[in-house]
């Protein structure tokens, strides 16, 4: 069992992988501001702080961490504050995302492909790209450093109103915008599948200091109108869609917050084998499985049942 050490943890993918690593016994600190609680507090070692600030990002030492897992590391500056304070012995496995390569319309997109970043993506692509260089650093110093390009996370109270923005629309028997024809292709992984890569790479050993591995479901993708009919299955009504010819986001950079449909109109398809070769690749879920789950949790969850159009939805529908 290994000395883990989260930062962030006490939303979403980072809670399924703090609940999953104290489950299967190992001995989990979460660092992160203080303001949620993390799962099975009772277990975990909470350490407050804020990246932002390095004398506080210091404080991560008061844990005897062998292992690094980074969910809360979106820009260069929150990066090198936390490399600045720690030891260069660990093995850093750190969350990052497809949105650092190079569009290519040859799919899938593989982890040789060039950086971009995808400027669809705006700062979040920007920032994950320098965080992956400059963990290169970490790795030369004697570390191992294993990085995660993740597609679109799906999962029970997504921090991006992604399954929610089309389950609310079908509940309340609202329009849904689908920017072009529907077709563009989208993979997608879990946040459990994210617990289950993290939980595998912690005991292998991939031959060299610096490794990056796409993580995603093996086998499922899904179109922006499949998304929609698998929703409204779940939810048994048939969704109104409409379709909004040869648009795709109302600015240069999407945004999940302020868009006519929570996936853009590109595809978007990473491949898997280094992953699977690595045997560090989640088992396939059903896409409805985990939507079913996100479902529940919404459904039972009234403040997220509590929706209104995004200014993007009002400037194309002339509202």
């Amino acid at each position: 069992m290994a000395r883990i050490l989260v930062l962030g943890g006490t939303r979403f993918m980072g809670v399924s992988t703090v609940s999953r690593l104290v489950r299967v016994g190992h001995e989990v600190a979460v660092f992160n501001r203080g303001s949620v609680r993390p799962p099975e507090e009772d277990k975990v070692k909470v350490i407050v702080g804020d990246r932002n600030d390095p004398a506080s990002v210091a404080k991560i030492n008061e844990f005897n961490y062998e292992v690094i897992v980074d969910f809360s590391g979106y820009t260069e500056n929150q990066m090198r504050h936390v490399l600045d304070a720690i030891r260069a012995d660990v093995h850093y496995i750190y969350i990052s995302s497809g949105s650092v390569y190079a569009p290519r319309h040859v799919f899938p997109w593989r982890e040789t492909n060039p950086y971009g970043p995808w400027q669809l993506w705006g700062d979040y692509a920007h920032g994950k790209m320098a965080c992956e260089l400059a963990l290169k650093h970490l790795a030369d110093r004697g570390s191992r450093v294993t990085i995660f390009r993740l597609p679109f996370v799906l999962g029970p109270k997504n921090y991006a109103p992604r399954e929610e923005f089309i389950f609310n629309r079908i509940l309340d028997q609202a329009d849904i915008l689908i920017p072009g024809d529907g077709r563009a292709l989208q993979h997608f992984v879990s946040a459990d599948q994210v617990a289950e890569s993290v939980e595998l790479a912690l005991n292998r050993n991939f031959g060299t200091s610096y490794e990056i591995f796409n993580i995603a479901d093996p086998y499922q993708l899904v179109s922006l109108i499949g998304f929609v009919e698998l929703c409204a299955e779940i939810v048994g009504v048939k969704a109104s869609v409409r379709f909004v010819s040869g648009y795709a986001i109302p600015h240069d950079v999407f945004n999940p917050y302020n868009c006519i449909f929570p996936f853009p109109n590109e595809n978007y398809v990473l491949a898997v084998e280094k992953a699977s070769q690595a045997g560090i690749l989640p088992k396939h879920v059903d896409i409805t499985d985990v939507l079913k789950a996100s479902y529940d949790a919404l459904i039972n969850d009234r403040g997220r049942r509590q929706w209104q159009r995004t200014q993007a939805e009002k400037q194309v529908m002339g509202l």
